[in-house]
């Protein structure tokens, strides 16, 4: 028999109309990736019950929890899907190209993700996903990956695709091809950074009559936070976080007239103070917060994503 290969694996996205439900109309995309570790797992319960032997009864089954990260390839196309699902559907602007701007809001939409081994015909599809944190690590000299954590409802094998899918193109940026404001000023003195964002899903919503499953992921207060290394050249960003005074960053990605703004209007800096490990250069890591408080954006966090795309 055949051994599935990893380099013939396939990860298809789409999106649902109700949750843990395939929609009425699929539209999958197949989307690049890395890696893709999302699974369902079902534990066994031990039997207490006593039936005069020695030998273990039979166990139960437990719960199913349908959970895992995908590691995806930061680029100027595919991730307006990921995007999209953290933070739901926006209209853009523009007659091509196309920006779309989210920001925070109150309901997320949940995704049909397959994982297909197209070597063997073997599918398994996963319903009612929800982006549960996203991290993007930036700076150094690694290719520049984010990491999507997801929760969901339900899983399914098959030896049939979920649908055909539309096969999205990766239009890749790296590292050297980003930039950083801080305060509003674009700055070079800082070394590398991550973002996390987390969407603070509940994943304990298990409903009787679901198969053990979870009957709904319903969205808790989004946590915004992170870290810069930054060269120690002057007091002004540990100043900062000695007077908690507000401040904000951008990420920013660019190749040509295509770009994507990652930006935290309002952040506030904990308090730190650099050491001396060694005779080399000083650097600083300086740990952050974002919020919203009365930036004009509404939001505590803006993504803008410029591209040929006409929707996502």
């Amino acid at each position: 028999m055949t051994q599935a290969k990893g380099f013939m694996g396939r990860l298809c996205v789409d999106f649902e109309s109700s949750f843990g439900t395939n929609p009425t109309t699929k539209a999958p995309k197949s989307l690049p990736f890395n890696n893709v570790e999302i699974v369902a797992k079902q534990a066994l319960i031990d039997s207490a019950t006593i039936q005069a032997t020695r030998n273990p009864q039979k166990p139960g089954l437990g719960r199913v929890a349908v959970d895992g990260s995908i590691t995806i390839p930061m680029d100027l196309n595919a991730i307006g899907y990921w995007f999209k699902g953290m933070f739901g559907s926006v209209v853009p602007t523009g007659s091509g190209p196309y920006s779309h701007v989210w920001k925070a809001v109150n309901s997320q939409p949940s995704m049909v993700i397959e994982k297909g081994f197209t070597d063997i015909n073997q599918y398994f599809i996963y319903n009612g996903c929800k982006i549960n944190s996203f991290k993007l690590p930036f700076g150094g000299d690694g290719e520049l990956v984010a990491t999507a954590e997801l929760m969901g409802a339900t899983e399914m094998l098959s030896s049939t695709q979920y649908a055909v899918p539309t096969v999205i193109a990766l239009e890749r940026v790296s590292n050297y091809q980003a930039s950083l404001k801080e305060g509003g000023a674009t700055v070079a003195n800082v070394l590398s950074g991550e973002l996390n964002i987390g969407f603070g899903l509940d994943g304990g919503q298990y409903t009787i009559g679901n198969s053990n499953c979870r009957g709904d992921i319903p969205e808790g207060i989004l946590a915004i936070t992170g870290t810069i290394k930054a060269l120690f050249q002057d007091a002004s960003l540990i100043n900062k976080g000695i007077n908690g005074t507000e401040s904000s960053l951008e990420l920013i990605l660019e190749n040509g007239t295509k770009s994507l703004s990652i930006k935290l209007p309002e952040i506030q800096y904990e308090r730190t103070s650099p050491t001396i490990t060694g005779p080399a250069g000083i650097t600083l890591d300086l740990a952050f917060r974002g919020f919203y408080g009365n930036d004009p954006g509404n939001s505590a966090v803006i993504v803008t994503l410029v591209n040929q795309t006409p929707s996502y």
